[in-house]
């Protein structure tokens, strides 16, 4: 605790912050993806907007990819 607690008045990062904010942007991130895709599966496939949807998708999918290798970087 005491080490913690040192970090953080040092204004480094430790562990457990990096833990929760993966936490917090993945809890964030699986509302957007739930979001999206319920969105795709009601558009038809010519309409306007599935080209921009199926884009954020795809950079939602690449922001969990992204935090799961920091999780994984342990």
């Amino acid at each position: 605790m005491q080490e913690t607690e040192s970090a953080q008045s040092a204004g480094e990062t430790t562990d457990f912050d990096r833990d929760r904010l993966v936490h917090d942007l993945n809890n964030v991130l699986a509302s957007m993806l739930a979001n999206l895709h319920l969105a795709l599966a009601r558009l038809e496939n010519d309409h306007k907007a599935r080209e921009r949807i199926e884009a954020a998708n795809r950079s939602a999918v690449r922001m969990r990819d992204l935090l799961q290798s920091i999780s994984d970087s342990r």
